[in-house]
Formats: structure tokens, C-alpha cells, sequence
């Protein structure tokens, strides 16, 4: 069991047993009054055990809220008001055991160590911040580690070089940028092959003249005669 697990598992515990705590003492204060373990110190009063009762139903529901969120400030919270709570409760009946038998002093005292002890182990979970990290993106980052520290450092700056380069080149091809370039080459006139002789006379060093042909907007290479006008 994780961390988390064990940590939401407490919480739970200490939120239902102050759920039936606080319902028990607010709803039938009497009945809990005669409780051995409570009317050995009287007098009974009213009062105070349902303001007990109801105080113990609010920090259930801070209890109850950290279970549902394991927000790490709200777990502690809750977890640090219910052990002052804890504390000061086994510290006042600690030094009135002397109304109980022995073997029923033991059981109690055993009791409201437990509810001190509990709390602390949990403060203790809660201070890790490990518990309050989600399974799923837990074993991600781990198997992220795994994948880089698997790959040379080249590697992975030469990969993400070709992927960025992938990327422009197919924003170039399929952007708006290259449209006003097409349009222009296709407004140039097309240069036609010279004839023969134009590259006869090219290679001897003669004087080559490109002109329109008639009825059409290629250009085309000749040879210039040397009475030709220019």
C-alpha cells in the first residue's frame, strides 16, 4: 500500500470516529454521560456535552475534507487541529485516573493514546510530500527519466533540430508565404531553348541575340548577323 493509500486510509478513520463522536454526544448527551469512562468526573452538564458534540462534528468535517481533496495544507491543518485536540484531552484525564479501577485506567488511557498517536504517524506521512503526488503522472515522470537518461545527449538536441526543421518546411509548403513567389514565377516569360545555331554561335564566340517570337511570349535565342540592326 502507498504512502497516499495509508495516509488517506488514517484520515478516514480519525473523520469517522469524530462523525459518531460528535453525533452521539450532541444527539444523546445523557446516554454518553453514563459512559464509566465520563461520569466518573461529574456533574453532568448539558451544555458543555453538546458543544462538545458539536465541535467534535466540525473537525470531522475538515477531517472529511482532506480526505476527498489530499490537499497537502489541508491534510496537515487538519491533522495538527485534531492532535492539539488529542493532547489536551489524555493530558486532563491522565491526572484524573483515580476514580477508575486499574485494568479499566489502562483501557482508557490506551485509548486516548491511540487518538495521539495516530494523528502523529499521519503528520508524519503528511510531511513527505510524495504521498500528495498521483500515481499516473508519478510513473510518467519516471519513465520520462528513463527515456532521456536512454539517449545520448546528441541525440536528443539532433532530434528536436530535424523535428523543428520538419516543421518549417511544412509551414513553407503549406503557408501563405509561398503563394506571392509562385505568382511571380509564373508572370516571368519563359526562356525556350536555343536553337542549334544560337549555340553554334555561342561556342564560337559570336554574338547571340534573344528576341520575342512572333505570336508568342517565349523567348528564344539566335545567332546575330553582324548587319543586323540592334
Amino acid at each position: 500500500m502507498s504512502r497516499r493509500a495509508v495516509l488517506r486510509a488514517g484520515l478516514g478513520v480519525l473523520a469517522g470516529g469524530q462523525v459518531v463522536l460528535g453525533l452521539w454526544v450532541l444527539l444523546l448527551p445523557g446516554l454518553f454521560w453514563k459512559w464509566p469512562w465520563v461520569s466518573h468526573l461529574p456533574p453532568y452538564n448539558e451544555h458543555l456535552l453538546r458543544d462538545f458534540g458539536g465541535a467534535s462534528l466540525a473537525l470531522a468535517v475538515v477531517l472529511c475534507a482532506a480526505v476527498a481533496t489530499m490537499e497537502r495544507r489541508l491534510v496537515l491543518t487538519s491533522l495538527v487541529a485534531y492532535l492539539v485536540s488529542s493532547v489536551a484531552h489524555l493530558l486532563f484525564h491522565a491526572r484524573h485516573l483515580e476514580p477508575l479501577p486499574a485494568a479499566s485506567a489502562a483501557g482508557f488511557m490506551a485509548l486516548l493514546g491511540a487518538a495521539v498517536l495516530l494523528p502523529a504517524v499521519l503528520v508524519w506521512l503528511a510531511a513527505d510530500g510524495s504521498a500528495f503526488r498521483e500515481p499516473d503522472s508519478a510513473g510518467a515522470t519516471a519513465d520520462s527519466l528513463r527515456g532521456s537518461a536512454g539517449r545520448s545527449p546528441g541525440e536528443g538536441s539532433s532530434t528536436g533540430a530535424s523535428s523543428r526543421a520538419r516543421t518549417s518546411g511544412e509551414r513553407l509548403r503549406g503557408g501563405a508565404d509561398v503563394a506571392p513567389a509562385a505568382a511571380t514565377r509564373e508572370r516571368l516569360p519563359r526562356l525556350a531553348p536555343p536553337a542549334p545555331a544560337a549555340r553554334s554561335a555561342a561556342g564560337q564566340g559570336g554574338v547571340v541575340r534573344i528576341r520575342a517570337a512572333p505570336g508568342n511570349d517565349a523567348l528564344c535565342a539566335t545567332p546575330a548577323h553582324p548587319n543586323d540592326a540592334p
